[in-house]
């Protein structure tokens, strides 16, 4: 229960915890990368739960990607909370458990390393044009001594 209301916290206060923008090049460059096929949106949105079912990869430090491994997030729904997300991430060849939910655009979810506390936070928003294929936000490493939102992409895996 917890979980969820931290969730749902972190997902109605994302506009006011909002980082700084990520530079315009960013942004740019990520839509620029979206796959050609979904220029044309077979779902335009709201996007929502059924939209995040399945594979995404995720990089951290967009920027410089080439010093940061795809990550794997396999993305289900959520057994107990209806409308919920539920997963795993793969990162450094351990597995991450992450719950949370997207509405409207917008991502909030947790992560566990051991499956009982809360190691860190996803927050972020689908890019415009990218047809909810690409997501931009910040994750929050709670295992670390300090605060520090680092700038993540994530985008679906191809169907």
């Amino acid at each position: 229960m917890r979980r969820y209301l931290i969730c749902s916290l972190l997902l109605t206060a994302l506009p006011v915890l909002a980082a700084p923008a990520l530079p315009a090049a960013t942004a740019a460059s990520a839509a620029a990368s979206a796959p050609a096929e979904v220029a044309v949106c077979v779902h335009p949105g709201p996007y929502g739960q059924q939209h995040m079912l399945g594979e995404w990869f995720i990089t951290l430090h967009p920027a410089a990607a080439e010093l940061s491994p795809a990550l794997p997030l396999q993305l289900a729904a959520h057994p107990e909370y209806a409308g919920s997300l539920r997963g795993t991430l793969l990162r450094q060849g351990r597995q991450v458990q992450v719950a949370g939910e997207m509405r409207d655009g917008r991502i909030g979810m947790e992560e566990s390393v051991d499956g009982t506390r809360t190691s860190g936070l996803w927050r972020g928003d689908v890019v415009p044009g990218s047809c909810g294929e690409l997501i931009e936000g910040d994750w929050l490493d709670l295992t670390q001594p300090t605060e520090s939102w680092v700038p993540f992409l994530m985008q679906r895996a191809s169907r």
